[in-house]
């Protein structure tokens, strides 16, 4: 560009421009534009995908805490109903001499157990079942009183997303007093229970004192003797002269604890859950959601109890969907950009032709009156400008 086209174009130019190599040499100059749009690309994409991963990790761990508050709040239902037996038990002691057997408790040759089931006999009031071994107790009979405490204590309504079943277990006289959740004809083989190891390690007067957690005691993980399903067990101990006579306890199917976590289908199905046991160092799975391990998962647990996580693993395959379609997105997006910097651009340099075509002659090529204005005005402007000097 001559001195007088530059001159011309001296305005229109941004005083801001920088003259380098990477600015001059067309193929470098390419080269940086391809780079800082991926430099872009992998930013915006690589931000995004971390705010989605965060955004759905605080997501289900909202939902396992969910499950820890249910959890929490039947453990300390059963603590109420443990201390509300305990005083009731007092209340009877009291009283005995005035108690009147409420319901008569039968014994069943052929299973060799005692006990009653509702609507199988027209005296029984109760809403649970009565099971236990061998020939019936008469001090049982004293115990009916408790079960119009614990049947007043179970009908209470509360709203909660998983299945749990109430029991109280009477270690001095060795019966199953059920809430009526669970058909009574799933415990017909209730006299092995209290012969077997299993009850001597999960009743409390087994357990240590500073166990019972004041009052709450939850188990591991572990097969039902009767349903044989994986539950989990929250007791509480109930005494009489500061002995411990027996427990009430609530079974939650390890199962039913899925169900209640309200997640979208498609992120339900791209999860697996499972129950961690510190102590033990155990695993148990309650849902596959996916199978492919080509990726870590990524993990998100929340305290079920002391000794019990819940986890739940991620598949990064989740994310992978997302991270295709916000990379569409970007790539869309710059490829807009790009156009828009080429349009303008270009716009900028047809203006410079016309700016050129504008102060010169189109026949001749030379510079017309236009140009030969400008330069008069500008040095006019700097005669005006200069410091005047007076001699002396």
């Amino acid at each position: 560009m001559s001195k007088p086209e530059e001159h011309i174009l001296e305005k229109h130019n941004s005083k801001w421009k920088i003259e380098h190599i990477l600015c001059n040499h067309n193929m470098i100059r390419r080269s940086l534009t391809v780079f800082l749009n991926l430099l872009a690309l992998i930013v915006i994409v690589g931000f995004s995908l971390h705010q989605e991963i965060n955004e759905t990790r605080l997501y289900i761990e909202a939902n396992l805490n969910q499950i820890k508050k249910t959890t929490d709040s039947l453990a300390y239902r059963n603590k109420r109903y443990a201390n509300t037996a305990t005083k009731s038990i007092v209340d009877f002691n009291k009283q005995n001499k005035q108690l009147q057997v409420l319901a008569d408790i039968h014994y069943y040759p052929k299973l060799k157990e005692f006990g009653f089931n509702r609507g199988i006999y027209p005296n029984n009031l109760f809403n649970g079942s009565l099971i236990g071994p061998g020939f019936p107790n008469q001090l049982i009979q004293k115990d009916t009183h408790l079960f119009v405490v614990l049947d007043e204590l179970w009908a209470e309504q509360q709203n909660h997303p998983i299945v749990y079943n109430y029991y109280y277990v009477s270690h001095t006289l060795k019966y199953f007093y059920l809430s009526s959740k669970i058909p009574a004809n799933q415990f017909n083989t209730t006299k092995k229970y209290f012969l077997t190891d299993f009850y001597n390690y999960q009743h409390s007067m087994s357990q240590q004192l500073n166990k019972l957690q004041k009052g709450m005691y939850y188990t591991y993980p572990y097969v039902d003797f009767f349903s044989h399903q994986k539950v989990i067990t929250i007791k509480s101990p109930v005494y009489s002269n500061n002995e411990i006579v027996g427990d009430i306890g609530v079974d939650i199917p390890v199962k039913s604890l899925i169900k209640s976590i309200t997640l979208p289908k498609k992120l339900k199905s791209s999860l697996n859950f499972y129950l961690y046991n510190i102590n033990k160092n155990q695993k148990f799975e309650i849902y596959n959601g996916y199978s492919s391990h080509l990726l870590p998962p990524i993990p998100v647990h929340t305290h079920l109890n002391k000794q019990t996580l819940i986890f739940a693993d991620i598949s990064q395959w989740f994310f992978v969907s997302f991270a295709i379609k916000i990379t569409i997105l970007c790539i869309s997006l710059l490829i807009i950009i790009n156009y828009m910097n080429v349009v303008l651009k270009r716009h900028k340099f047809q203006k410079q032709r016309y700016q050129l075509e504008a102060y010169t002659d189109l026949l001749t090529g030379l510079f017309n009156r236009r140009v030969m204005d400008t330069i008069i005005k500008a040095v006019s402007y700097t005669r005006l400008t200069l410091p005047t000097i007076r001699l002396v």
